[in-house]
């Protein structure tokens, strides 16, 4: 992987490290880059339709990537933890029954996405 420019403004957790190390090339080629660069990351994260805000109670999203697959990170201020990699099929069975995304506008200086909401 690409080195990790970590800094209390950008950090990605060990555990997403590990799963990334498991990709093929073509995927850590897509992704390797969003994990080594906070810049990087910040621009993928403003497109709002690859966002969607996985948590009702907390400042967690999910960053939808090439290849099927999610990153999800927590952005607190200009804080942003990756906390994990996964299949969208793995976080689709983890979503609630009877939730769907749909658009919501943000708080200013925070992501614009989609959050869970019951239909």
């Amino acid at each position: 992987m690409a080195t990790i420019n970590q800094s209390p403004e950008f950090r990605v957790e060990r555990l997403v490290r590990i799963i990334f190390d498991s990709l093929d090339d073509r995927e850590k080629e897509l992704i390797g880059p969003l994990l080594a660069d906070r810049e990087r990351f910040l621009a993928a994260e403003a497109n709002a339709e690859r966002v969607e805000k996985i948590s009702d109670k907390h400042s967690l999203y999910a960053l939808r990537l090439p290849s099927n697959l999610l990153l999800a990170f927590s952005k607190i201020d200009d804080a942003i933890v990756v906390v994990d990699l996964m299949s969208q099929e793995t976080f689709d069975q983890f979503r609630p029954k009877g939730r769907k995304s749909k658009p919501v506008v943000s708080k200013p200086g925070g992501p614009v996405g989609r959050a869970t909401e019951p239909e």
